[in-house]
């Protein structure tokens, strides 16, 4: 809980991209690291969030979710 009241009071909205938001993640269970760009000119990128979410799917099983991009925003402002 007190995770998601600290979410909300970043104040992070889809209008609050920047020109270019570009994000490192390291996968804690393969040791993989993927740099990206997943915004820019103020849109998202479709190619890297698919990128994204391919890298994080789920290791053992392959399973796949869709990231959702808004947490993309909050990982960038705290990074």
């Amino acid at each position: 809980m007190k995770l998601i009241l600290l979410l909300a009071g970043l104040g992070v909205t889809n209008s609050a991209l920047y020109d270019q938001r570009e994000l490192s993640l390291q996968h804690s269970h393969t040791g993989n690291t993927i740099p990206v760009t997943c915004c820019e000119n103020r849109a998202r990128l479709p190619a890297a969030l698919k990128d994204i979410d391919d890298f994080l799917k789920d290791f053992r099983s392959g399973a796949h979710h869709d990231i959702d991009p808004a947490l993309l925003d909050v990982l960038y402002e705290v990074r």
